[in-house]
């Protein structure tokens, strides 16, 4: 049987290097377009009401690209490009040229070429500058980074502006929050966004483990996830709150049929005392996660003076205590639902320590600066948030000793802690004067020499792809953190907090991150079997050889405006192209 011809035996027009032919993966036989059926129909004379039956005909499928998850190369090629941005060095390199193998995934070579033009071919080559399946990023100029990592993200959420938070985890169904996710997780990888520390699931379990499995699997397109599943908080800490609880408001086992209507959402792993809060990390590891995430401090007293329900248009409470940034509100909370701790030291401590015996990292929420300073000393790796600061107390924490200005701060820088700010979410949604103050914060951290990361709690306040640069427009145009230092967080900084692991200037390992010896001084490798070295981990992050080839590129210098890594047009995930252009992931 002769096959019909089909686009994807052969280049489509894509910008390749000149070549005479490209030939793509045949398809395979239940893939073949069918020929028409020579079959004779019925005549007339023996069935007249009989039609003939069109020849049934497969679809031809559309084409690839010769680089494509679909049609990857079998061999190593080239890109060529303008400039490299190298965030180990902070330095823009002109006229590189990488070798990747897309068997391994793995950078095999980095050269600058000694002018924008390309080398000779070699010997075997009839293609100018190498192989068939070399890439010419020159035209027009062109700058290559590492794939970009946000540090914060929720893929099943989206933004509250579109959807309040309660409305997501309650009316939602769990198969439409699953749908959105790999929607979500498509769209950040086809917007650069090549790894994503999720940090959970908002009521949906641990859905984002079997999501990352499934994108390990090339089942669905998406960026390397590092997932916490369900997030460990105090009993009540961190839960949904609602009048209607299910029990007619008369506790749990106290209400009978009909007496409630709602069933909240789970959106946290409730635990208390210094062996429940281990046996909770070990009941999340064992689920799949890759890093832990507590929340330190919450707003848990939303009962006792609740707002209007049904929103505005309910009667409110009479004389409620001021709100949040009014008389003694702090950035967030305030005397009618305050911020206040989760845990004693005591349990942060075994916390951290169980996290590190099992060879994981800790993403502490951390929004007060009691808070973030009860995580630095516990060892966490990451502080998210962490916006407030010591003057933010409440006239009812008078029982406890005043914090010295900038003592979390000052924990942080000695402990090597990660501060993830999440800008991004606080401009949506916290009113101008609390992001203002929040950044005044961040700008006395840079100066003491805290370690930033990039990260926007994307999904809750930007949606996923594009948005997400958000994060690091804020962190260079209003904190004023210099671009290399930016970009530097946003690539092999996203490494360091996924792995805990300092990265130096020529790539090898340096502390660990977040955790000290007793005499204060950097630990090299942590405790023994107890701190996450990296040592096993491919390195992604920086473009150099033996690391991962995540990579991106663009059109415009960052340096002059960082806004254009919102126009990513070629992206690359473990050595295989996954956008050019205007084309989007195959599937």
């Amino acid at each position: 049987m002769t096959r019909t011809p089909s686009p994807l035996d052969e280049g489509d027009g894509i910008n390749l290097l000149p070549q005479s032919s490209v030939q793509g993966e045949p398809l395979s036989p239940d893939r073949q377009t069918q020929p028409p059926s020579s079959t004779s129909h019925p005549s007339s004379s023996t069935s007249s009401h009989t039609l003939p039956s069109p020849p049934l005909q497969m679809p031809t499928p559309l084409p690839q690209p010769p680089h494509s998850p679909l049609n990857p190369p079998s061999s190593p090629y080239q890109i060529h490009a303008s400039t490299l941005f190298s965030p180990l060095t902070h330095s823009f390199l002109k006229n590189p040229s990488l070798t990747i193998s897309p068997t391994t995934g793995l950078i095999t070579s980095l050269t600058l070429r000694p002018s924008s033009s390309l080398p000779p071919p070699p010997s075997h080559s009839h293609s100018p500058g190498g192989g068939p399946h070399d890439i010419d990023l020159r035209h027009p100029p062109t700058l290559l980074l590492p794939g970009l990592c946000d540090l914060h993200t929720h893929l099943f959420l989206h933004p509250y502006s579109q959807t309040p938070a309660l409305t997501q985890m309650m009316s939602e169904s769990p198969v439409e929050r699953i749908l959105r996710a790999s929607v979500h997780a498509r769209a950040a990888l086809n917007a650069g966004w090549t790894s994503y520390r999720d940090l959970g699931t908002e009521g949906v379990a641990d859905a984002d483990v079997h999501l990352r499995n499934a994108i390990n699997r090339g089942l669905v397109p998406g960026p390397r996830c590092f997932v916490a599943g369900e997030a460990i908080a105090s009993s009540g800490g961190y839960a949904v709150r609602v009048e209607n609880d299910g029990t007619g408001g008369l506790g749990p086992g106290m209400g009978g049929v009909g007496t409630g209507s709602v069933i909240p959402p789970r959106i946290s792993d409730a635990a208390d005392g210094v062996w429940g809060v281990r046996a909770a990390v070990r009941r999340r590891l064992a689920a799949g996660a890759d890093v832990v995430k507590v929340y330190v401090d919450y707003r848990r007293r939303a009962l006792r003076w609740p707002g209007p329900v049904g929103g505005k248009q309910g009667p409110e409470i009479m004389f409620p205590p001021p709100p949040a940034e009014g008389e003694g509100g702090g950035v967030l909370g305030g005397a009618r639902n305050p911020n206040l701790l989760l845990w004693t030291q005591e349990e942060m401590d075994a916390l951290v320590d169980e996290a590190r015996r099992g060879g994981a990292t800790v993403a502490a929420h951390a929004s007060s600066a009691r808070g973030v300073l009860m995580a630095a000393k516990a060892g966490v790796t990451s502080v998210e948030h962490g916006f407030e600061d010591e003057r933010d107390e409440l006239a009812w924490n008078a029982f406890e000793e005043p914090l010295e200005e900038d003592e979390a701060l000052r924990e942080m820088v000695r402990r090597g802690t990660v501060w993830v700010p999440t800008l991004s979410v606080l401009e949506a949604f916290g009113g101008e004067e609390a992001f203002e103050r929040a950044v005044r914060r961040v700008k006395r951290g840079v100066e003491m020499g805290v370690r930033i990361g990039v990260g926007g709690d994307t999904g809750a306040g930007t949606a996923h792809g594009s948005e997400g640069v958000r994060e690091l427009e804020l962190l260079l145009g209003r904190v004023g953190m210099k671009v290399e230092e930016v970009l530097r967080g946003a690539m092999v900084g996203g490494w360091e907090a996924v792995f805990g692991r300092e990265v130096r200037e020529d790539g090898g390992l340096g502390c660990v991150l977040g955790w000290r010896g007793k005499g204060g001084e950097h630990q090299k490798e942590g405790k023994s079997g107890n701190a996450w070295n990296g040592k096993s981990a491919r390195m992604w992050g920086e473009l150099k050889e033996g690391w991962v080839a995540d990579l991106v590129a663009v059109k415009g210098d960052v340096r002059e405006d960082i806004g254009v890594l919102r126009n990513v047009d070629f992206v690359v995930k473990d050595g295989r192209v996954v956008r050019w252009d205007e084309r989007g992931i195959g599937l």
